[in-house]
């Protein structure tokens, strides 16, 4: 009777392994503590449609070291395993692991489309053109924050100073969709969309989508207004846009089903 239990058991331990070996999977990579939420929502759909997910932060040792140590995940025939990436970083990482592997698919949420030095300074001086101060007080605004733009605030930031997606997605060779908010005051939506559809190989698998009453990742927003220095906008809302986590789903059945 034991020895029967014991076989029982090792045969569902094996039907599990090989089940969980054939479920398509997804990797979400996020960096900052509020990309959480859209994370969260992300996951559960996913989860809910059948695919195993797996997220990962990106390390402080930097992007590049989050990338080696996922890329064994991924590999160089996998067409099991999508890549999602949340936010400017986690986007940044995403890209260039689907560079350097072949995954069955890359998704981008607020990703720069511009280079890292390009994106890095719309943020910090954009806000200083729309200060009611007066012109001479504005420019020296801007020198200093010019000055502060020089300096090393870690090892991510340095990398996405040198982040050019000329070098990343002209090697990525999966179905990609990227989506931002129209409402989005860090990334401008049609800069960096359409520098990402300019630059990725042609493909008619790709597809690049603004939402509007969206912000940054996903958040919904009532309006559009400057970024302000780092503040919160005052027109951000808690709730995630349910549209885009539906069109993400929608978007990956879609891939499977035509066998992309």
């Amino acid at each position: 009777m034991k020895r029967n239990v014991v076989l029982l058991f090792l045969l569902l331990a094996c039907v599990m392994i090989l089940h969980a070996a054939n479920n398509p999977k997804c990797i979400i990579i996020g960096f900052e503590p509020r990309n959480i939420k859209v994370s969260d929502s992300i996951s559960d759909a996913l989860r809910d449609s059948g695919l195993e997910v797996e997220r990962c932060m990106v390390s402080r040792k930097g992007i590049s070291f989050t990338v080696d140590s996922l890329l064994g995940e991924v590999g160089n025939s996998s067409d099991a395993v999508g890549i999602i990436g949340v936010g400017y970083v986690g986007g940044i990482a995403a890209a260039e692991m689907a560079s350097k592997s072949k995954p069955a698919y890359l998704i981008l949420i607020s990703t720069p489309g511009v280079s890292g030095k390009q994106f890095s300074e719309r943020l910090l001086m954009g806000p200083t053109f729309s200060l009611e101060i007066p012109a001479k007080e504005a420019m020296e605004v801007r020198r200093q924050f010019g000055e502060m733009s020089k300096e090393s605030f870690g090892k991510t930031s340095e990398e996405i100073d040198q982040y050019f997606p000329e070098k990343i997605f002209g090697s990525i060779n999966c179905p990609v969709f990227a989506l931002a908010g129209a409402n989005d005051a860090r990334l401008d939506w049609y800069e960096n969309l359409s520098e990402m559809e300019r630059i990725l190989p042609k493909s008619e698998n790709h597809w690049f989508k603004a939402y509007p009453r969206t912000g940054y990742v996903l958040l919904e927003e009532k309006e559009y207004v400057p970024y302000w220095l780092g503040d919160y906008s005052p027109y951000a809302l808690a709730n995630i846009n349910p549209q885009p986590i539906h069109d993400i789903c929608e978007w990956i059945a879609n891939l499977k089903e035509n066998g992309k």
